[in-house]
């Protein structure tokens, strides 16, 4: 729209520089100019008549300005130029004081963020501060039940989990931050509509109230879930400070466990150096049983060994038999010593006292006498 204006202003200014080509293109591109213009007004134009219709005030607005502009309609071409340009130098006075104040804004705004900046800083330091003061102080603690200070693991766990509860009051406070300047853009919305008419008040304080009620049953359910949070939040602390000294019990008695698997250990591997020395000692008497079995020769053959038992056996079955008649064999040989000792006595008597025939006769009778003496 300013282009606009200041092609017409330079055209002027060039007429005496230029020749007619130029001027053409110039007027050519004026033209394009200003058909691209009043489609974009009439774009806006649709767009404003839409959201007029759907206000609730829309209907009268519009036919109050619409019959206001048929009105005033009614002056010549150059009367309209003349309001253009004005609107036109209106506009530009417009954007260079919306440019003035961006510029202000922009200076406050950064103002602003040093000043956050160093609020910042300030708030970090008071922060640490008060965390190494607390870490202190905690340091000093003692159970009351040991006596033992508390451990800079556990104190650093709390730290930790005193962290996360501050990122939850925060979220929760940025919510109800969002909730309260929605809570304010609503009252806001409620003093505006008290100026409508009657039936319009009414139906918009029932929505209205409607959206209130809904509101604070969504407040109430985030109540209930903050609550159901810090119940859990609490069991959840019990439960891990209950979780750590199991742990720390358990650690103990794992920590006496591994004492005795050492020494288990050590006895398994004593164990096992004496097994296999067992091992190669057997298998030296192996060895050395193989060897002699080897040279022992039918000693490894079972029916060699039974057969050896059984003529060992009958061997001293024939001997006990052959003592038995070298026995009865002295025996017999004494007597029969004896009995030659009493022919040869007999016969020298015999020679001595008398004939042949007796001498014979005594000689038979001895030896029928010996013969049965010895069956």
């Amino acid at each position: 729209m300013l282009g606009f204006d200041n092609s017409s202003d330079g055209a002027g200014d060039a007429a005496g520089g230029f020749g007619s080509e130029n001027m053409n293109e110039l007027l050519q591109d004026a033209l394009e100019e200003r058909e691209t213009l009043t489609q974009l007004v009439d774009e806006l134009q649709a767009r404003v008549l839409r959201f007029w219709h759907t206000h609730p005030r829309g209907q009268k607005f519009l036919e109050q300005h619409v019959m206001a502009a048929d009105q005033s309609i009614t002056g010549s071409r150059e009367q309209v130029f003349n309001s253009y340009r004005k609107l036109l130098d209106q506009t530009d006075k417009l954007a260079d004081r919306i440019e003035e104040r961006q510029q202000v804004f922009d200076d406050q705004i950064d103002r602003l963020n040093a000043q956050l900046d160093v609020q910042d800083e300030n708030a970090a330091e008071l922060a640490d501060s008060f965390k190494a003061f607390k870490r202190e102080i905690a340091r000093g603690a003692e159970f009351s039940r040991s006596g033992k200070p508390m451990k800079l693991k556990r104190i650093l766990a709390f730290e930790a989990a005193e962290e996360e509860k501050d990122k939850e009051v925060e979220s929760v406070r940025l919510k109800n931050i969002h909730y309260m300047n929605r809570l304010e853009k609503l009252e806001q919305d409620m003093r505006k509509t008290e100026e409508l008419d009657d039936g319009l008040h009414l139906i918009d304080f029932e929505q209205r109230k409607i959206e209130n009620q809904t509101l604070n049953e969504k407040i109430e359910e985030r109540n209930d879930e903050i609550h159901k949070l810090r119940k859990k939040t609490t069991t959840t602390v019990q439960v891990l400070t209950h979780v750590k000294e199991k742990l720390k019990f358990v650690r103990g008695a794992n920590a006496v466990l591994q004492e005795e698997l050492k020494q288990f250990e050590t006895q398994v591997t004593n164990l096992r150096d004496q097994l296999t020395k067992a091992k190669h000692a057997r298998d030296a008497l192996r060895e050395e049983n193989t060897k002699l079995r080897q040279k022992q020769g039918f000693i490894g053959s079972d029916m060699l060994v039974s057969d050896y038992e059984t003529r060992k056996n009958e061997v001293d079955v024939l001997e006990g038999k052959l003592a038995e008649l070298k026995d009865k064999y002295a025996r017999l040989s004494k007597l029969a010593k004896h009995g030659n000792a009493l022919e040869r006595q007999l016969r020298s008597r015999n020679s001595s006292a008398g004939g042949v025939a007796s001498s014979r006769a005594p000689s038979a009778a001895m030896s029928s006498s010996y013969n049965r003496r010895r069956y």
